[in-house]
């Protein structure tokens, strides 16, 4: 190897390996920016928690002054802190100092330990808190906080869910959300919760139950219905949209996959809150299985749908996802409930890990819309992130927000959605625009050659005879060439006084060739300065000729008719040749035919293209042929 091609050899290298740095360093600085966004807004989070926290009175020990808090002024609370709590009791004669110990609420009670014992997932159990400092009609929320319970104020039955049972056997769960009305003296009440478990992998009272007057819980409750009902009325309309997208013609992947993600997006929806899922099934174990099936699945849609989006092919979540979630979703479906809610910790994160991942592939991608993708992705990332802490109790002073994370992140993506197709239809218009030029082109090759050997032939024989004459001819034949066949696209327009020049030139040199043996006649009762499609009136007149009176023996006319029809002008070119048979006229328009013509399809489809209809052709064998086309509203003038 000579001293210049080494070094070619090393510049070469040495460009690949900065690429490979740049691309490198391109890919660390987008991780960074992701990772330090979720920090930033989950620290942010943790504080608004601690805050919240602070501002409200602090259950210790099973008990709760409420001296200090006004509900009409300062608003309802949270009941979250210390109660007294019993295992495998039901406890009617509540005494504190014979408890097990104080446990916090909400949280699962297989977080507790007792006598050194972490507690199982199935089991029963009494929570107990005594609250002072308040009087008169107060009102409780109780959300859907566990598979069954029985609430009690100063031992009177408020509320009830499910049934509760000391064995499994006669316990039957439930998911309803309960509020409930009751008086309080100011000496104090007590509230108790029977609560069993023997359905789920984890038991206890898990959401915040909420305490404060009887309009501010009815509040709370229209505010939740109202929340639910617009989110999942705007996701159904814009699923119902992508299914009329789909049945009107629009066959893609991608928005199958999205229809598939605002489905699963409603049904997770109605999952949280008050859980209605399970008002529409009525049945538990289905509404639990739809729960988590869709959960399993979402992580999978989700790379599916990017992925559909994307130009490049780089992205192997898709395919990673397919099986990890297919196995998931057949586990709860075929599992006992017990058994695939031990393993929802795995499921939440294996839907986080893709969706990171998915924006991580974003990210990188230089491609149109990908920021409106990596805000929904980022909508939904931040929002279960949020939720995932809140359902394990980690922050108690948020509601869920994953159902406004649905919301966001398929309105960002349903823009998205848009614009791709939008530019996927602008894409396409060109790509017919330039099609269509190039058949334009096509077209004149085809004129030219044929009509060119015909009259340099014509040409020569009338040279012979009438040198005059033919100077005359080969003059308007550079004309015609010159001004008449520069045509750049299909849409140009041309005057009618044009067209009709470029026909009798043409016909002129015609004559050379035939004689008086054709013969052309025109009737134009409309302004020569309307504009019609170039190159559209010449070769019906030369089709005339060619297929039509030039075959006879004594030769034939071609009529040229252009008169008004209502508000439209009618052209029409007749004459009295040979005609065609049926089998052919009826092949004569269509794609299938077998002889190229002079461009008789290509005219026809030109005139759809720019007004919505075409040629209209009649004839018959030794009876002629008429050619029809309308051009609406008069033509434009200049």
């Amino acid at each position: 190897m000579n001293r210049e091609a080494l070094s070619k050899l090393q510049r070469k290298n040495a460009g690949e390996r900065k690429l490979k740095s740049d691309v490198l360093r391109d890919e660390i600085k987008v991780s960074t920016r992701t990772i330090t966004v979720l920090i930033l807004f989950i620290s942010l989070i943790f504080v608004w928690n601690k805050v919240a926290i602070g501002t409200s009175p602090m259950i210790k020990q099973g008990k709760l002054d409420l001296s200090d808090w006004d509900m009409q002024e300062d608003g309802m609370l949270t009941l979250n802190g210390d109660w007294a709590f019993y295992w495998n009791q039901f406890i009617e004669d509540i005494d504190t100092s014979m408890s097990d110990g104080y446990v916090h609420v909400p949280n699962v009670w297989n977080h507790y330990t007792i006598h050194e014992d972490n507690l199982p997932g199935f089991g029963y159990a009494t929570y107990a808190l005594h609250i002072t400092g308040v009087e008169g009609e107060l009102a409780l929320k109780i959300p859907p906080c566990s598979t069954a319970y029985e609430l009690y104020v100063d031992d009177n039955l408020v509320a009830q869910n499910g049934v509760i049972s000391r064995s499994a056997s006669g316990a039957v769960p439930n998911y309803e959300p309960k509020s409930v009305v009751f008086d309080a003296s100011r000496s104090g009440f007590t509230i108790k919760m029977f609560v069993s478990n023997f359905t789920y992998a984890r038991g206890g009272i898990w959401y915040s139950l909420s305490l404060g007057t009887k309009d501010q819980i009815e509040v709370l409750d229209r505010s939740i219905t109202y929340k639910q009902s617009f989110i999942v009325g705007g996701i159904a309309t814009i699923m119902m949209f992508c299914v009329c997208a789909y049945c009107l013609g629009i066959r893609r992947l991608s928005l199958i996959y999205f229809v598939l993600l605002s489905l699963f997006s409603v049904i997770r929806i109605m999952a949280y809150g008050d859980y209605l899922i399970m008002q529409i099934v009525r049945s538990f174990r289905l509404a639990v299985i739809l729960e988590y099936s869709t959960l399993t699945l979402f992580p999978m849609i989700i790379a599916l749908f990017l992925q559909s989006l994307m130009k490049s092919k780089r992205n192997y979540m898709a395919a990673t996802t397919i099986i990890p979630s297919s196995i998931a979703f057949l586990l709860t479906i075929l599992t006992p409930v017990f058994f695939f809610t031990k393993l929802v910790w795995i499921f939440e994160a294996w839907g986080l890990i893709i969706t990171v991942s998915s924006l991580f592939f974003l990210t990188r991608e230089k491609q149109k819309n990908n920021n409106l993708l990596a805000a929904g992705a980022l909508a939904i990332i931040i929002c279960g992130l949020i939720d995932i802490l809140y359902q394990n109790c980690v922050i108690t002073a948020m509601g869920e927000l994953s159902p406004f994370g649905y919301y966001l992140m398929l309105v960002f993506w349903g823009i998205a959605l848009v614009k791709y197709y939008t530019d996927m239809v602008a894409q396409s218009r060109l790509s017919l625009h330039k099609a269509n030029q190039a058949e334009l082109a096509f077209l004149q090759a085809q004129i030219k050659p044929h009509f060119l050997y015909n009259a340099l032939d014509a040409i020569a024989n009338v040279c012979e005879k009438d040198g005059k004459k033919g100077s005359d001819l080969i003059v308007d034949l550079a004309i015609y060439l010159r001004n008449k066949l520069q045509f750049s696209s299909l849409e140009k327009m041309v005057s009618l006084e044009q067209e009709l020049d470029f026909v009798s030139k043409y016909f002129t040199i015609e004559q050379a060739r035939f004689g008086s043996k054709i013969r052309m006649e025109m009737d134009v009762r409309v302004s020569r300065a309307i504009r019609l499609p170039a190159l559209i009136l010449q070769p019906l007149v030369e089709n005339a000729v060619r297929h039509g009176i030039s075959k006879n023996a004594c030769g034939g006319t071609v009529w040229v008719s252009i008169y008004y029809l209502n508000q439209d002008v009618l052209v029409e070119v007749k004459d009295n040749g040979e005609g065609i048979e049926p089998d052919r006229l009826a092949l004569l328009l269509s794609e299938a035919r077998a002889d190229s013509g002079v461009g008789i399809i290509n005219i026809h489809e030109r005139l759809v293209h720019m007004y919505g209809k075409g040629l209209d052709i009649t004839s018959a064998p030794r009876h002629g042929t008429c050619v029809k086309f309308m051009i609406p509203e008069g033509g434009k003038h200049d």
